[in-house]
């Protein structure tokens, strides 16, 4: 992928919105189509901060979840705007079923996966410290 280039280029990449909660593009001030495009176009370049997850076993060794294991390195995953631990799927899950509630139907979701007890464990290391969450 781009961010494992032995030449560590960066090349710019383009964003066109898609979907009612894409919360990258609302971050990037850019919530439709015609507005992305005329920002592609106009050659606008904003920096974006990666964030690298590597997944571990509950022995230690190696590995990732099931989802990814048909990637060419199941060890390592890289994200922009947010890395989640399954609520964000529950919560768009069920604002599926909410749509009358426009937007905020992601926060109610959310809110009830919450309130029903959801809840995923990790082990993260930040920056030389172990956090258990």
């Amino acid at each position: 992928g781009l961010l494992t280039r032995p030449d560590l280029q960066r090349i710019p990449l383009g964003f066109i919105a898609g979907g009612t909660g894409n919360s990258t593009l609302v971050d990037l001030k850019c919530v439709n189509a015609y507005k992305c495009v005329a920002a592609i176009c106009s050659g606008v370049v904003r920096a974006m901060d990666v964030i690298e997850a590597t997944f571990q076993n509950p022995d230690g060794s190696p590995g990732a979840p099931p989802a990814y294991k048909s990637f060419d390195s199941p060890e390592s995953r890289y994200f922009i705007n947010a890395l989640g631990f399954g609520l964000g799927v529950a919560a768009a899950v069920a604002a599926e079923k909410l749509r009358f509630l426009g937007h905020m139907r992601y926060d109610v979701g959310a809110f009830m996966n919450i309130a029903m007890g959801f809840h995923n464990r990790a082990l993260l290391h930040l920056d030389g410290t172990q956090i258990d969450a």
